[in-house]
């Protein structure tokens, strides 16, 4: 099992509270960001307004499967590191379907003095709201984990790019990608409309390899996110599951190239680009 650094291994903030069950592969998730947001703190001083977002919020608490090893989720992870740094967020928007996990992450962040604000819904539904709340002139980060593709409608990073100093974690479900494709990749076709809008009239997969379907695919939706100024960081750092099968990609959306520095020196060292693109 991977290894929990001591930063993850925190005391439950609000032990009562709901707590999700993982695989071992969402602790190294859980320390990319927060190195992420540690390398990054020093440029985020400097700036009045600072701006968590997490749309998947989850609880606020894991616990990897089949042990007793409890770790924070994401925002709570975000936020411990920031206020570590001393350049803590000055809001922090979380979301999630769920009204318990929602109220459970908001309890664990309210617990260590968070200012949060909690919205109940979709991504889809809260991406508006949560721009309402946060400055346009601020420097933001926003952290977007679904449980698939579906769950991540382009529309939420097209909105959330009107920020100009926005920097977007995504978890790219490779797992999800290659599951459709071995299936039917064109079957159900439909059910990656949201995610990459209008790919079946921009991509031809007939003819293709599974692996060049998979390609193809990605490429178009890195055109899509270029489209919107931003680029995607060199190093995609790929998780797997026990038995080494790929899960999904840490992908890193930005503008900057300080950020972009910073998030290919923490993701350094991890799987080869090849797992996601082709041959």
């Amino acid at each position: 099992m991977i290894q929990p650094d001591s930063e993850l291994l925190q005391p439950d903030c609000f032990p009562s509270g709901k707590v999700l069950e993982v695989g071992d592969w969402s602790i190294e998730k859980h320390h990319l960001l927060r190195r992420y947001v540690g390398a990054s703190c020093a440029a985020r001083r400097k700036w009045p307004k600072r701006g968590f977002i997490d749309l998947f919020c989850g609880p606020g608490r894991t616990r990897v499967k089949g042990t007793d090893v409890e770790t924070d989720g994401g925002a709570v992870v975000a936020w411990r590191q920031a206020k570590m740094n001393l350049a803590e967020f000055t809001d922090v928007i979380i979301g999630d379907i769920d009204q318990d996990s929602l109220l459970s992450c908001e309890k664990r962040l309210l617990a260590l003095n968070a200012p949060v604000t909690a919205l109940l819904g979709s991504a889809e539904k809260n991406v508006d709201e949560a721009m309402k709340r946060l400055s346009a002139n601020g420097l933001h980060l926003a952290y977007l984990d679904p449980f698939n593709m579906e769950h991540l409608p382009f529309t939420v990073i097209e909105k959330l790019a009107k920020f100009r100093n926005i920097d977007i974690v995504v978890h790219f479900s490779v797992m999800d990608l290659q599951r459709e494709i071995e299936l039917d990749f064109l079957r159900d076709a439909s059910r990656f409309e949201a995610f990459a809008p209008a790919w079946r009239s921009q991509v031809d997969v007939s003819g293709l390899t599974k692996q060049g379907a998979r390609s193809a695919f990605v490429k178009y939706w890195l055109s899509l996110v270029e489209s919107l100024g931003f680029r995607c960081s060199k190093e995609m750092p790929l998780m797997t599951n026990s038995k080494n099968g790929p899960l999904y990609r840490m992908m890193f959306l930005m503008r900057h190239p300080l950020a972009e520095r910073l998030w290919n020196e923490i993701a350094r060292g991890q799987k080869p680009m090849q797992d996601l693109f082709g041959d």
